[in-house]
């Protein structure tokens, strides 16, 4: 008979047919680059917002860092008013001398590179972290040298470098503590935050001394009387730390100017910006 045991036994010992196995590798196929898919693209969107992450955590920390300084500029228990800030388009070309103090910076303003800042207020226990001893620091965390008056005063120089061997930008601080023999470390610089590209400063001036209503605000080379400064407007451009785009069309960014910038590569880029008031000139 057709349908014997005999017969439908020998039909199941024929196995898959060609068609038929085709047919399941493409199907196995196709949900395999269908996880992989999902997969790389779950992993894509991790790194991206990973990356993003520590992007808000530099430029938060940055910000922090030049607003806790620049918000002590000019500040001093005595009566007598003292520097508060003294800025530069590009960096100051002795920045890293210790031996020179604010007003002997040099600068060739009118450049577009990175901007620095030097930042002087007398420091203390509470405005500064202390050491074990409790005297107070520098940026750097560094004791500083306390003068006749018994009064320290912190000198601190913000500005952009690349760590030696590497070709990350960072920013950077120059303190003015001092060696056991008293004098200003000359080397007494050192990255704070990693990562951060451009740096930029504008400062809200008041028309006259004395008015405490900022008039405009202009850039480091169209001040003409820092004492006139009541407010410092910060910029930093921070990157991250390792290529996540796919496309060199999407790292495009706005710097601190609000220009769009296509750098060509795959890092994100993102401008953080805040403004500081120097409470010493509204106090």
């Amino acid at each position: 008979m057709k349908n014997s045991p005999t017969h439908l036994k020998a039909r199941t010992c024929q196995g898959f047919s060609l068609i038929e196995l085709m047919v399941s590798l493409t199907i196995g196929l196709v949900v395999v680059i269908a996880a992989l898919s999902a997969y790389m693209g779950a992993a894509s969107a991790t790194k991206m917002v990973n990356a993003q992450s520590v992007m808000n955590e530099d430029g938060q920390s940055a910000l922090s860092i030049l607003s806790q300084h620049i918000r002590m500029a000019g500040y001093t228990s005595n009566t007598a008013a003292v520097d508060t800030v003294r800025g530069c388009e590009g960096t100051f070309t002795n920045i890293k001398l210790g031996s020179v103090n604010m007003g002997g910076l040099s600068c060739t303003n009118g450049n577009t590179t990175n901007d620095s800042i030097s930042v002087f207020y007398e420091a203390d226990a509470f405005n500064t972290i202390a050491t074990s001893t409790g005297k107070p620091t520098d940026c750097l965390g560094s004791s500083l040298k306390v003068d006749a008056d018994g009064l320290y005063w912190a000198e601190n120089r913000f500005f952009i470098d690349t760590m030696t061997g590497t070709t990350t930008k960072s920013l950077y601080c120059k303190g003015n503590a001092v060696a056991n023999n008293g004098n200003t470390i000359d080397n007494n610089h050192q990255p704070l935050v990693e990562n951060v590209e451009d740096l930029q400063f504008t400062y809200g001036s008041e028309k006259t001394v004395g008015d405490k209503t900022v008039a405009g605000y202009v850039k480091a080379s169209d001040v003409t009387n820092w004492a006139k400064i009541l407010t410092v407007r910060i910029c930093v451009v921070v990157r991250s730390e390792q290529p996540v785009l796919t496309d060199a069309k999407s790292a495009y960014y706005k710097n601190c100017a609000g220009t769009t910038v296509t750098p060509g590569d795959l890092y994100l880029r993102r401008a953080y910006q805040t403004t500081v008031v120097l409470r010493s000139k509204l106090l």
